[in-house]
This record gives C-alpha cells, sequence and structure tokens, in this order.
C-alpha cells in the first residue's frame, strides 16, 4: 500500500464510482419494472437518484480530502467513533457491495441466458462474477479505466 499523498481521490472519480454502483445495481433490472409501474414519471427516481450519488460523492470526496489516509470507510468513521464504529461502518460497506455485486451477477445471467439458452442463468451469472473479479484483480488502472468507459 503506499503512503504517497499524490494518490487520492477527486470529485470527479468519487462521481463516477457512485454513479456506477447506483446505475449498474439499478437501471438494468428495475428500468422495465419502473415504467411499467408508474410510466414517465420514472425518470423522476432517476434524478433523484443522480441527486443522492452527487451529494454522495460530494462528501466523499470531502472526507478523502481531509483524511487522505488509507482505509476510506473505515478511516472515515474511526474520526468520528473510534475503532468499532470504523470496523462496523467497513462490514456495512463490505456488505453492500456483496448484495449490489449478487443482484448485478443475477441480472447479468438473466440477460445473458437469453443469448445462452443452453446454459443456465445463475452459472452465467457465476461465470460474470469470475469475469469481474478477474478484472479487479488485474489491477485498479484497468478498473478506473472500466469505470471512466461504463459513464461515457
Amino acid at each position: 500500500m503506499s503512503t504517497s499523498s499524490t494518490q487520492k481521490i477527486g470529485v470527479a472519480t468519487a462521481v463516477i464510482i457512485g454513479m456506477n454502483a447506483m446505475i449498474g445495481a439499478g437501471i438494468f433490472s428495475i428500468a422495465s419494472l419502473l415504467s411499467s409501474k408508474v410510466g414517465p414519471a420514472g425518470i423522476l427516481t432517476y434524478l433523484f437518484a443522480f441527486a443522492a450519488v452527487w451529494f454522495m460523492a460530494k462528501s466523499i470526496a470531502r472526507v478523502a480530502y481531509l483524511y487522505p489516509q488509507e482505509g476510506s470507510f473505515y478511516n472515515y468513521a474511526k474520526q468520528w467513533g473510534g475503532h468499532k464504529l470504523g470496523l462496523f461502518s467497513a462490514g456495512a460497506y463490505l456488505f453492500g457491495l456483496l448484495i449490489a455485486m449478487g443482484l448485478l451477477c443475477k441480472v447479468a445471467g438473466n440477460y445473458l441466458h437469453e443469448m445462452i439458452p443452453s446454459l443456465s442463468a445463475y452459472i452465467l451469472g457465476i461465470i460474470m462474477l469470475g469475469c469481474l473479479v478477474a478484472a479487479n484483480i488485474m489491477g485498479l488502472v484497468l478498473s478506473q479505466i472500466g469505470q471512466y468507459i461504463l459513464i461515457v
């Protein structure tokens, strides 16, 4: 782990990461259901989600600026509430990521099952999870490039 202070998360990167998390977990799985239930008013929910992500990203970027040490959510919560709150915060973040990843793998498996009906949606979701894990293992730079490509 680097101790260099030049590797900070900026507002743009925080916004992109937040938008990808919100969009990725919801846009593919909920758009058709949303349009069938509320019609054009569903656009308002996306505007609300964009505003929520914007404020969340601004907050994370501000805290990252104030506390540039490594450890992100653990470090930020530890500054206010100590070690136990830091552990709880990091655990809650991990739990949220696992839930979002499970949802994305399920949705991706369902979409891929329509193209490859010979494999079950469950197996295709696991294959997608393996591909995502491999992409993350390849490094942060590749992941950052992928984040920018997904949002643009």
